[in-house]
């Protein structure tokens, strides 16, 4: 039988409620694969044409 391995896994965020539930889900699986997490924030870009948007310290507060 052949074990996964996992050394990294990616997580993208948009600081949506979604988002921090699959946040909270990597960490699990890093913590249980003893992998790293990278964490990569997203912009819609239908949402935000232009990509002014640059996150607060706010809501990085939310997702960790």
């Amino acid at each position: 039988m052949t074990l996964m391995q996992l050394k990294s896994i990616v997580c993208p965020i948009d600081f949506s409620d979604f988002s921090a539930a699959a946040y909270q889900h990597a960490l699990s699986l890093a913590d249980y694969y003893k992998a790293k997490v990278v964490v990569r924030h997203v912009v819609e870009l239908w949402k935000y044409p232009f990509a002014d948007y640059a996150a607060q310290e706010a809501d990085y507060a939310k997702i960790l």
